[in-house]
Formats: C-alpha cells, sequence, structure tokens
C-alpha cells in the first residue's frame, strides 16, 4: 500500500482531477472500503442510500476491487443501481498499491 506522502500526493492528484473534471474520484483498500473520496456522493446516489441501498453499493464497490486486485486491469462496469463507474488499480512495477 502507499506510504502517508505518495497517499497524500495521490489523493490530491484526485481532488484536482475531479475540480477539473466534476467527476467524483474515490481511493478504496483491498477490502473495497472508500480510504479517499474527491467529493460528496451525488443527489442520486444520497437518494439510492436513503432507500436503503447503501450495501449493495458497497458490495458492487468489493466486487470490482477483488476483480482489480485478481487480474491488474481496469474494469468498467453498470452498478446495481444503474450508473456506470470505472475501478483500475494504481499500480507500482508489478504490484497493487491503492
Amino acid at each position: 500500500m502507499l506510504n502517508h506522502e505518495e497517499f497524500d500526493r495521490l489523493a490530491r492528484l484526485l481532488n484536482n482531477l475531479h475540480l477539473c473534471t466534476g467527476i467524483k474520484f474515490a481511493l478504496m483498500d483491498e477490502r473495497g472500503q472508500e480510504v479517499y473520496t474527491s467529493s460528496e456522493r451525488t443527489s442520486f446516489c444520497s437518494a439510492i442510500v436513503n432507500e436503503g441501498g447503501l450495501e449493495k453499493c458497497h458490495a458492487c464497490d468489493r466486487q470490482m476491487v477483488e476483480f482489480v486486485m485478481r487480474t491488474h486491469q481496469p474494469r468498467r462496469y453498470q452498478c446495481h443501481a444503474g450508473l456506470y463507474e470505472a475501478a483500475m488499480p494504481v499500480m507500482d512495477e508489478d504490484q497493487v498499491v491503492a
């Protein structure tokens, strides 16, 4: 995994990308838990969570993190609520670091 300085640099990069594009970026650990996010939930996602869909959101995230950790390949997918998301590994040589 990343050390504190590397994590801070990556978080700043993701935040700047969010400011430039308006796209939400999140950094997850190997269990699919969000350890950094560049923005708050969208109103659509907030409505899904408020209707009891948070566990389904987490299940989608965990499934894609497992895929990325296993294959070292990026993956575009449709979440349980119909939105398209992408998951990609942050690699250092042949190791997934985030």
